[in-house]
C-alpha cells in the first residue's frame, strides 16, 4: 500500500508584529467573523501590538524558505484553526501557485487544532488511491482575533506557519495512521495504542494535550512542546526536528488536545 512520507519541511516560529489598519471594510467583515456567535468586535485589541499576520503573507514566507521538494506537488492542502484578518487573497490557491500551480488544492479550516491532522489524514487517503505522488500540507497561524478569546489572548499565542513536503517514495517518515478525533478523555489510551510495545518510539506532546489530569503511561520518549501556539504547535515540532527524529526513532506519535471542544488528535510516522 502507497504511504506518504515527510520529505522535507520549512517552519516560521513567530513573525514580526504587524498592525491591523482598520477600514469600513474591515470592521464588516470582522462583525461577521464574531457578531452571528454573541460577541462584539473589539477594535482595541485589534489594534494593540500583537502577532498578526497575513495568510498571504505567511505562505509567501513559507515557500521561500522551504526546499525544492516542495515544488510540483500534486497535491496542496492549507490548515488553519483561527481566521485570516486580510481575506483578500484566496490563499490555498495562492498557495498552488507559489508551489507550480497543477495541484489540486483546497483549505482545511472550522477543525480548531484538528485541522492539519484532518489534512494529513485527507493526504494519505489520496496517497493510497495513486491520486498524490507529493503532498504539501501547509499550517498557519496569526494571533489576532477581533474579540476577546481565551485560546488566543491567555496563552499569548504567536503566529506562525510550517510548510510539511510528503511524497511516496521509500524511507522513513512513513504516515501510518491519522485516526479521526478521539473524544475527551480518550487520547492517552489511542496514545499509548499507537506507541505499542516494540520498537523506539517518540511521543511528541502538544502544549494542550499536556494539561490534561490523566498521567501519560507509556513505554516511550516524550518530547513535550511548548506554549505559544494553537493548530501549528507539535508541527513546527516536527519541521525542526524531524529529520533527525525518524532516523532515530522506529515511530512518532504527534498529539494534542483541543481546548475549545475536549477532542484529541493524533498522527503516526514509522520508519
Amino acid at each position: 500500500m502507497r504511504g506518504l512520507r515527510l520529505h522535507g519541511a520549512a517552519a516560521i516560529a513567530e513573525v514580526p508584529e504587524q498592525a491591523i489598519q482598520l477600514t469600513p471594510a474591515g470592521r464588516e467583515y470582522f462583525g461577521d467573523l464574531v457578531e452571528p456567535f454573541g460577541a462584539k468586535v473589539d477594535e482595541d485589541l485589534l489594534q494593540r501590538p500583537g502577532g498578526h499576520v497575513s495568510y498571504t503573507d505567511l505562505v509567501e514566507r513559507l515557500v521561500g524558505e522551504a526546499p525544492e521538494t516542495a515544488m510540483d506537488p500534486d497535491l496542496v492542502l492549507l490548515a488553519y484553526g483561527l481566521p485570516d484578518l486580510s481575506p483578500a487573497v484566496s490563499v490555498a490557491p495562492y498557495l498552488n501557485h507559489l508551489t507550480g500551480g497543477r495541484a489540486i488544492g483546497f483549505a482545511v479550516t472550522e477543525q480548531g487544532l484538528g485541522a492539519p491532522f484532518t489534512a494529513l489524514r485527507t493526504a494519505a487517503a489520496f496517497a493510497r488511491v495513486g491520486r498524490c505522488e507529493r503532498f504539501v500540507l501547509a499550517a498557519v497561524e496569526q494571533a489576532r482575533v477581533p474579540s476577546r478569546d481565551p485560546v488566543v489572548h491567555d496563552q499569548r499565542l504567536h503566529g506562525s506557519g510550517v510548510l510539511l513536503v510528503f511524497d511516496v517514495s521509500p524511507g522513513p517518515g512513513v504516515v501510518e495512521a491519522v485516526p479521526a478525533p478521539v473524544e475527551p478523555g480518550g487520547l492517552w489510551d489511542k496514545v499509548a495504542e499507537a506507541a505499542g510495545t516494540e520498537g523506539h518510539t517518540l511521543v511528541v506532546v502538544g502544549p494542550w494535550a499536556s494539561r490534561l489530569e490523566k498521567p501519560l503511561d507509556v513505554a516511550a520518549d516524550v518530547h513535550p512542546v511548548g506554549p505559544g501556539h494553537y493548530c501549528t504547535s507539535v508541527w513546527l515540532a516536527l519541521a525542526e526536528h524531524g529529520a533527525r527524529w525518524t532516523a532515530e526513532y522506529d515511530r512518532l506519535v504527534l498529539c494534542d488536545r483541543d481546548p475549545r471542544s475536549g477532542d484529541g488528535h493524533l498522527a503516526v510516522l514509522g520508519a
